[in-house]
């Protein structure tokens, strides 16, 4: 997919692309990767983000969460998104 700009309260800027989207319990998440590296992470760090109902990107903090959604990306990789 494409890049996108994310901008936090600061107005720092990073570039990411999307790595993975999915619905649970009636919400949208996606996993974001900086499109670029990043001082101080992993060259393969990614973030899991919901979409909220005014349609802003929110990172989820929930670790369970986290990894629930990172569970099901690895799934769909072995099943070729199936």
């Amino acid at each position: 997919t494409g890049e996108l700009t994310l901008e936090n309260e600061k107005g720092q800027k990073l570039a990411v692309k999307q790595v993975y989207a999915a619905i649970k319990n009636d919400a949208v998440y996606c996993i974001l990767a900086p499109a670029e590296e990043v001082a101080d992470m992993p060259e393969d760090g990614a973030f899991v983000f919901a979409l909220s109902s005014e349609g802003e990107l929110k990172v989820v903090t929930d670790a369970l969460l986290c990894g629930q959604i990172f569970a099901e990306y690895y799934r769909s990789i072995k099943t070729g998104g199936k």
